[in-house]
């Protein structure tokens, strides 16, 4: 075994104690009534797994769409360890799809980016049956899963990227994406540069180079490199245009990933885009913060989050959207 994937297996065997070590708190942090199926969203990829919760009133409620990313810097992570947090958006009435993508470096980019194809194609499969809104579809993720969130929306606002990722989706013409949550996430390699200072972000780069193939520490000029299209078609922040989904960032002050979030909320506000963003203050905002809402930081999060569903909910005409654009320019 390699030097790379004996790292990455310690770093995996050191998340899965720690899941089993939260694993009771999180239980306890779930909503009620909410009813948790486990699913295979491609049945020829065992790793393409997923947990769906929804309001346990039945399917005959028509119901918007999130589909959820873990983190886990795209080597590691489960969505199980997210049940608890996707729970609160199902209890509001949601159809939360938290799902597992397969992961670094055994698939290496763009695979992830095919797997949220992969399970926006279930969606439309089992629409019928669960009642869902297909026209309201939300992407969202902490740390590496808002990275692949965000660039599954990319894809869709640059269809170029379907043939390049060789992405296979048969629904590119109708399907949009109705708003993103990114939680701490990663929208360029340069500016989390230094994250590795921080030390539980110490293997960013080993992350990186199990994603991307690239050894960035190894590289003379990473500027350079992070100006190639490959790398750039990597990065959501290169691939921002007015046609991208209105969005809601997450960061706090003790977030490692902080500089890469405000970089991406300014590009969108450069390009137009309808941008909320929510920075979490002192100790406790450290990266992926609100999935513990234990804390004035956590709850504020949420807030500012089903503030933001409930926003994107109401846009369903001209009008509405005219309404909330000159709110958010105040």
């Amino acid at each position: 075994m390699d030097r790379e994937k004996l790292s990455i297996r310690l770093v995996r065997t050191r998340g899965k104690a720690v899941s089993v070590l939260l694993s009771p708190v999180v239980k306890l942090m779930s909503s009620r009534g909410v009813s948790l199926n486990s699913v295979n969203y491609d049945e020829t990829e065992p790793d393409c797994n997923a947990f769906e919760l929804y309001p346990q009133d039945g399917k005959q409620q028509k119901k918007p769409v999130l589909i959820y990313l873990h983190g886990g810097g795209w080597v590691q992570g489960s969505n199980r360890d997210r049940n608890h947090y996707c729970s609160r958006f199902a209890a509001r009435g949601f159809y939360v799809l938290n799902m597992n993508y397969r992961l670094a470096p055994d698939s290496k980019h763009p695979e992830q980016v095919r797997d949220v194809f992969r399970a926006i194609s279930y969606i439309y499969k089992i629409k019928d049956e669960y009642n869902l809104d297909m026209d309201n579809v939300f992407l969202g993720g902490d740390s590496a899963g808002a990275h692949l969130a965000v660039l599954a929306a990319g894809v869709v606002t640059n269809p170029r990227l379907f043939d390049e990722f060789k992405i296979n989706f048969e629904y590119r013409e109708q399907f949009k994406v109705k708003g993103l949550l990114l939680i701490c996430g990663v929208f360029d390699y340069l500016s989390c540069k230094d994250s590795r200072k921080v030390w539980y972000l110490h293997l960013i780069p080993l992350y990186l180079k199990s994603y991307s193939g690239h050894d960035l520490g190894e590289v003379e000029d990473l500027e350079a490199l992070c100006r190639t299209q490959e790398i750039m078609d990597m990065c959501p922040v290169t691939m921002v245009s007015k046609d991208y989904p209105p969005s809601l960032l997450i960061t706090g002050d003790n977030d490692p990933l902080k500089p890469s979030t405000e970089l991406f909320y300014e590009e969108l506000v450069k390009k137009g885009v309808r941008v909320r963003i929510y920075r979490g203050t002192g100790i406790f905002s450290i990266h992926c913060f609100p999935l513990v809402d234990g804390n004035t930081n956590g709850k504020a999060a949420m807030k500012e989050t089903l503030e933001f569903f409930d926003e994107r909910l109401a846009a369903t005409d001209k009008e509405t959207e005219a309404e909330i654009e000159t709110e958010l320019a105040k």
